[in-house]
């Protein structure tokens, strides 16, 4: 059976004050199929599903999670990114060409999803899961944002980031034949966006704490209100 290769519980992650994430609350993953088997996660399914893909990823058709007890949000990221990639072999975007610039340039031109994605998590009253086709690129830079709030180390971040690095031969299994790996697309070229370097994660940690006070200043600047922080320091904190 067909299963989820690169899902996890963001539980357990070390915050600078000395405290501990909590587990069942925030999850991320690459992107589930229809037939997928549950993973082992304290709880399954999540109450909230939020997906990142661009749209020409899913094409409007139904989300595999959703249900009863599921809302799916969508929130779609990089869709020139992804346009990009689906008409040419080679990504011609400058941004496309360096993970840690893609990166960068979501914070800059997705700054309120990014927020909005930190709102539902924290008004959600079950586990949250953040997706999008690997769970590598705009989930990792969503969840940078959201341990960030809470005060999780640096070093965590990163290590949680770079974890990915070996479930990607299984992801780009899962993406083949997809919009992101046509049938017979050569990888080659497009190779170094399939990896998870450090690099790509701390250049935008960097930017985060380049802000004058750290990144709670940048999420407030960018609309996360004391209220909306506080709920989710709760929710993830405890």
């Amino acid at each position: 059976m067909a299963k989820l290769v690169n899902v996890r519980d963001l539980g357990g992650l070390p915050t600078l004050d000395g405290r501990t994430t909590r587990a069942g609350v925030l999850y991320r993953s690459d992107a589930p199929h229809d037939g997928d088997e549950a993973p082992d996660l304290p709880v399954w399914p999540p109450k909230l599903v939020v997906d990142l893909r661009a749209t020409a990823e899913h094409e409007g058709a139904a989300h595999p999670l959703a249900g009863q007890d599921t809302v799916v949000r969508r929130i779609p990221l990089l869709e020139a990114v992804v346009a990009d990639l689906n008409e040419a072999s080679t990504p011609t975007s400058p941004a496309a060409t360096d993970l840690a610039a893609v990166y960068v340039g979501m914070l800059k031109a997705s700054a309120a999803e990014f927020v909005e994605v930190l709102r539902l998590a924290a008004y959600s009253d079950g586990p949250v899961l953040v997706h999008c086709a690997a769970g590598k690129d705009r989930t990792g830079v969503a969840t940078a944002l959201m341990l960030s709030a809470v005060g999780v180390t640096r070093e965590a971040i990163v290590a949680d980031y770079v974890r990915t690095q070996a479930n990607m031969d299984q992801v780009i299994a899962r993406l083949t034949d997809g919009v992101l790996l046509p049938e017979g697309r050569d990888l080659e070229p497009v190779r170094h966006l399939f990896e998870a370097p450090a690099r790509a994660m701390e250049a935008v940690l960097d930017r985060l704490e380049s802000h004058p006070d750290g990144p709670t200043g940048w999420l407030d600047e960018h609309g996360v209100s004391p209220a909306v922080a506080a709920r989710w320091t709760t929710r993830l904190l405890g």
